[in-house]
């Protein structure tokens, strides 16, 4: 385990270098000057030289790289061109309220989607599996950004049960998070119906039953407890998934997160705040994916990593 965990460890700086190349060189591509951003039309050469020396943008690409790498090394994620602070204060400030969203969207994940593939897996093909499929993908097929403003509309405009947007009480989460979480509802629920229905066919689950076990002990402990197994691969999966969506789900639902952070920093060519929100998304994904595959060992003694 302790080989195991060292190799995987030393994966994630190749893979975090890999995720700061890719969006360096996207930046790189997108149309704009930050330097005529932040000053006025009428500011002169002169000044937009002193600017683009001050923030580095004179530097060649490589150069640039190779600068934000060694900071990078050093815990250095930058300072944001407009905003003046240091990007590492300004993801402090923001990125609880992402995980809070995104949070709450596995836990509705978990919450909706288990029982229901549960249930599929269980009865297939009957009246209910039918609803259920048909549902999980309608929630997979729409766009996050429509499901948000129809979730709005009816249920906080209309209703006025919910806010209508921003960060208050549990009540301002709900809806964002079940927005975000529904397409992930579809997947895990498909994902666990296949499982159970593979595993139902399995010859230790037909020996249980020719033991004379109850058919209950049968489901619960023999065929659930190995059908389950593979949702905590789902939601490490999903887990970055839903961080990437929570930056649309942020914007609709002015929720105040990195998701709108790094909107805006897109906006205004804020590349230091830009390279930083997405190398702590990295970050955040690859340790807990590793969180995960550590966990299956106590799940599941058969499996062991060397």
């Amino acid at each position: 385990m302790g080989g195991y965990l060292i190799r995987r460890l030393l994966w994630f700086v190749p893979t975090i270098l890999g995720i700061v190349l890719i969006i360096s060189l996207m930046l790189e591509m997108i149309p704009g000057d930050p330097v005529l951003m932040m000053l006025s039309e009428t500011a002169s050469t002169e000044m937009r030289v002193a600017v683009r020396h001050q923030l580095g943008l004179d530097k060649t690409f490589p150069q640039r790289f190779g600068i934000y790498v060694w900071r990078l090394v050093h815990g250095d994620l930058g300072r944001s061109f407009m905003r003046g602070e240091r990007v590492t204060k300004l993801i402090g400030k923001t990125f609880p309220a992402t995980v809070q969203l995104t949070l709450g969207s596995l836990v509705f994940m978990l919450l909706i989607g288990v029982p229901i593939g549960v249930l599929c897996g269980l009865y297939p093909r009957s009246k209910f599996d039918f609803m259920a499929q048909g549902i999980s993908l309608v929630g997979v097929s729409m766009p996050a950004f429509w499901i948000g403003l129809l979730l709005i509309y009816f249920f906080a405009y209309l209703a006025r049960l919910f806010p209508l947007g921003g960060k208050g009480g549990i009540a301002s989460l709900i809806l964002p998070a079940f927005s975000l979480s529904l397409s992930s509802i579809g997947f895990i629920t498909r994902t666990i119906r296949a499982n159970l229905l593979e595993v139902m066919g399995m010859e230790y689950v037909t020996t249980a039953r020719s033991k004379g076990l109850l058919e209950s002990t049968v489901i619960w402990k023999h065929a659930l407890r190995n059908a389950i197994l593979p949702v905590f691969t789902v939601i490490g999966l999903q887990f970055g998934r839903l961080l990437g969506g929570a930056v649309v789900t942020e914007v609709v639902f002015s929720w105040p997160g990195m998701g709108r952070l790094i909107v805006d920093a897109v906006n205004t060519r804020d590349y230091p705040l830009v390279q930083g929100a997405i190398v702590v998304f990295g970050l955040s994904v690859l340790c807990l994916n590793l969180l995960i595959d550590v966990s299956y060992t106590l799940l599941d003694p058969r499996i062991r990593y060397g």
